[in-house]
């Protein structure tokens, strides 16, 4: 004998999942499955009902989503499958992170799906109470299996009137009825969700509302997806919202590249950890590792707008879209008028809920890969704990955001494009740099996967201060930094030095420098002061303001010795009788 699954199975597992997940979130999953289907635009449409149907559901207000990618039957076991996938173990697709299009039911009890090649096979009504007899919960609804031929006429012509693609252009479309309260049984709660967006007359506007979400914005939702290139959302009988992506000025990416360590891929050695997670694959039904790959990025977007209030820097966790309702971190930028977002974007596990990347809100603390591999690891807090499947997704996500062929080492030098190519100037730039300081968390756990290879910082570059990328420093190659005791010296002191980019690196204030936050007045040692003054030509030394300039330079930079310093002065100025004076 075999088990019997009663429709009402069906509905819980609907309802589990769909409280795992907010409302608003089914538009990220659409657009997921939209580039899993190599779409490269996708409509949303939103209507007060269609005309000219028999199916008591076409007549409800709605929303219809249309892509043009393809749509076949491996596709369409996904979506009327729960639980199961068939992008499940497919690493080249996103949707498997997510709760997929059964998202929609936030919004609906059923939906239509159907694909240009009107297809008998490819097209149907999906409802996890399907199967339900009268009596029983779900029963009163037998009425909505009955679909007309007119009815998906009905659908094709609306479909068709929005794609308006070239002929014979494939597109596939859901049609999505919302919940009204009055199709529900009398005096029961059988619903999937105890929201009825059809009796709410402001609802097409609180999805456009969505739509144009500034933190992030849904151009900023495109810039890993790489297929997507337009979304287009419209209420009936109103102008379209066109959404394209980002262009070059307006973002900047660096993504990881394939793995080159000299070690073992960190991909082969999570998939044969005893604990790697084990996935169905709805085509053969058979268990097999989750798949991952060593793919990442750092996105450094521009609003395109004027910010409302205070500018802010937002740092968004990604995995292709951002995940969560709300940036990981944040600050104020006074000095822009446009808010700046940074994407660390992987192939990270995020949480049950899809609203954080497992581990990041605590540096990944709980990550063990096995028991032998947690007592090396810079990770005290798992020393001695068992692995499990949730560590060892931890471990992974852990890995790939903070190895030094990682994604966070990466954001020094998209910050460094972002800046050169926007020419902003060297107090913009320290804006910047003091938000990312600012944003307290997300500075404070990553700071030194950050800068574990490179430093941003100010130096006298071509005779002028600019901002670059330098290599991180050693006990062999240290980075002795400056302090500006005014900044009025900014013309002055560039004069003074060679175009050499290996010269001293400079601070302005306490805020300038990403990797060492807390030095302030560093401790020079006398060769390194040395090494510092030979650098000035000597004619500079006949110009008071030159002199003057260096000697504030020295006062505010102590070395370890200060007789040393004040008898290496006055050696070195008494070659400039108009600086002697003031020694």
């Amino acid at each position: 004998m075999n088990f019997s699954t009663h429709p009402l199975a069906h509905v819980e597992s609907i309802r589990k999942i769909l409280r795992e997940y907010k409302s608003d979130s089914f538009f990220k999953e659409l657009l997921q499955n939209a580039n899993d289907a190599g779409a490269s635009r996708v409509w949303l449409y939103v209507h007060q009902g269609l005309d000219n149907c028999s199916h008591p559901l076409l007549s409800n207000p709605g929303l219809i989503v249309i892509n043009d990618g393809p749509f076949e039957e491996k596709h369409m076991k996904g979506i009327s499958s729960i639980g199961l996938s068939n992008r499940a173990s497919d690493q080249s697709t996103i949707g498997r992170f997510g709760l997929g299009i059964k998202s929609v039911f936030h919004l609906c009890e059923g939906f239509f799906f159907l694909e240009s090649g009107k297809n008998k096979k490819l097209r149907n009504f999906l409802t996890p109470w399907h199967g339900a007899t009268k009596g029983e919960e779900g029963g009163a609804y037998n009425d909505w299996w009955d679909i007309q031929k007119k009815d998906w006429d009905c659908l094709d012509a609306k479909v068709n009137e929005i794609f308006q693609g070239e002929e014979g252009q494939q597109w596939f479309a859901l049609a999505i009825p919302f919940r009204k309260q009055d199709q529900i049984e009398p005096n029961s709660k059988k619903y999937l969700r105890n929201e009825f967006p059809g009796d709410d007359d402001g609802y097409a506007e609180k999805l456009s509302q969505a739509f144009q979400k500034k933190a992030p914005t849904m151009e900023e939702c495109l810039v890993f997806l790489p297929k997507i290139q337009q979304v287009t959302f419209q209420i009936e009988r109103k102008e379209p919202i066109h959404v394209h992506r980002l262009g070059e000025e307006e973002t900047y990416v660096k993504e990881l590249e394939i793995w080159n360590g000299s070690e073992k891929s960190p991909v082969e050695v999570h998939q044969k950890s005893a604990h790697w997670p084990q996935v169905s694959n709805l085509d053969n039904l058979e268990q097999e590792p989750d798949k991952i790959v060593w793919q990442g990025g750092i996105a450094i977007c521009l609003a395109k707008e004027k910010a409302g209030d205070t500018p802010k820097l937002r740092v968004f966790w990604s995995v292709f879209l951002p995940v969560g309702d709300a940036p990981f971190d944040e600050a104020e930028l006074p000095e822009f008028d446009r808010d700046i977002h940074i994407f660390i974007h992987g192939y990270f596990f995020p949480n049950s809920e899809r609203t954080e990347v497992t581990g990041a809100s605590n540096a990944f603390k709980g990550a063990i890969i096995d028991r032998k591999n947690a007592t090396n690891e810079s990770n005290s807090e798992a020393e001695g704990k068992e692995a499990n499947e949730d560590s060892v997704k931890e471990h992974w996500n852990m890995v790939l955001a903070t190895d030094k062929n990682g994604v966070l080492v990466r954001l020094v030098k998209v910050l460094e494009k972002m800046v050169n190519d926007q020419g902003y100037g060297i107090q913009q730039v320290g804006a910047i740099v003091k938000a990312i300081f600012d944003t307290g968390s997300f500075y404070k756990l990553y700071k030194e996967n950050i800068c574990q290879s490179q430093w941003f910082a100010t130096g006298v570059i071509d005779q002028q201060f600019k901002w670059r990328a330098f290599p991180s420093p050693t006990e062999t190659a240290p980075m002795n930094p400056l302090v500006f005791p005014e900044t009025s010296d900014r013309e002055i002191l560039p004069k003074l030095f060679s175009n050499d980019p290996t010269e001293p690196v400079w601070i302005e204030g306490d805020h300038c420098l990403i990797g060492n936050l807390e030095i302030k007045a560093p401790d020079w040692n006398v060769e390194d002061l040395r090494g510092f003054l030979e650098q000035i030509p000597k004619e500079a030394l006949g110009d008071r303001k030159s002199c003057d300039c260096i000697i504030k330079l020295l006062n505010a930079n102590p070395h370890r010795s200060s007789d040393a310093r004040g008898a290496w002065k006055r050696s070195y100025f008494s070659q400039a009788p108009r600086a002697s004076d003031d020694l």
